[in-house]
């Protein structure tokens, strides 16, 4: 796969949010981004809402998208390869990031 740049600019307070629920989340600013971008790009529209929910343990997202983070997160840490688009197991997933 090439990769490519986006650049944007935003308010120096909704940067620090940003990256504080993708931290919060267990992502890399990078990642959500790059989550974000790959679900409105397939699905030609906005397909999700990721929100912090203070007190909860587990976010309440579809789970196309749980499969589509732990891909990224897998990815992220060498697990497998960016060319691997499907994910069967979020167990085996969890597992193998040592969650």
């Amino acid at each position: 796969m090439t990769t490519a740049s986006m650049n944007f600019k935003t308010d120096r307070t909704t940067k620090e949010k940003f990256n504080q629920v993708a931290k919060k989340l267990g992502l890399t600013t990078s990642s959500l981004l790059n989550l974000f971008v790959t679900r409105v790009a397939r699905e030609q529209a906005v397909p999700f809402d990721v929100k912090v929910v203070p007190d909860k343990e587990e976010l309440d997202l579809d789970e196309e998208s749980k499969k589509e983070m732990i891909r990224v997160l897998a990815v992220e840490n060498g697990l497998i390869e960016d060319t691997d688009k499907d994910v069967k197991s979020l167990d085996k997933y969890f597992k193998d990031l040592g969650i």
